[in-house]
């Protein structure tokens, strides 16, 4: 074999190389940045991380985590989980044995994903949901996630009627806020 097809064919597996190392920092590249950084979530953002999680978070782990709703207070547990059932509670100030596991934390965020304009609708008809997190990038738990509302006058629903003048208008308190937050999640297999 010649040099020349020697030399030939090294330069065309380094390109090869170099376009895939590319190909996955450009792909990867946001991810990366989200791991510290609150940002809203997108749908697909949200589903990818938690298909993320379902197949690749840890079967049994033990949890560590807080939860706030704005208008009710918060609380914080401490449980192991097998198969996202909770099988032991080591601690718990939220007034019931402790039941969330990662799964759950995401189910009680499933209604509240949305981004721009497909963003759902919050309960008082007025108010649009929209959730913001902070995911694990190897195994997609969410180490921070809460929805936000956002006014949306122009795509306004409106439910209560102003006795007075006949016209409708917003409910002056919104919808609750959400906050969970994971302050660790120990694998134990």
């Amino acid at each position: 074999m010649s040099s020349k097809r020697i030399r030939l064919g090294l330069f065309m597996i380094l390109g090869l190389v170099i376009c895939a190392l590319g190909g996955y920092f450009a792909l990867s590249g946001p991810h990366l940045a989200e791991e510290g950084t609150e940002t809203e979530v997108t749908p697909g953002r949200y589903l990818a991380m938690r298909l993320r999680w379902a197949f690749g978070g840890p079967k049994h782990y033990r949890l560590v985590a807080r939860y706030h709703y704005d208008i009710v207070g918060g609380c914080s547990e401490d449980v192991e989980v097998w198969n996202e059932r909770v099988i032991r509670t080591y601690r718990t100030d939220c007034g019931h044995p402790g039941f969330l596991t990662v799964s759950k934390i995401f189910d009680m965020f499933d209604d509240f994903v949305g981004h721009k304009r497909t963003r759902p609708v919050a309960s008082n008809q007025c108010m649009y949901n929209y959730v913001t997190a902070i995911f694990d990038r190897s195994t997609g738990y969410p180490r921070y996630m809460k929805n936000h509302l956002d006014w949306a006058p122009t795509r306004g629903r409106y439910i209560s009627l102003d006795q007075l003048t006949g016209t409708y208008s917003c409910l002056t308190i919104g919808p609750p806020i959400l906050t969970a937050t994971i302050e660790s999640l120990t694998p134990l297999d």
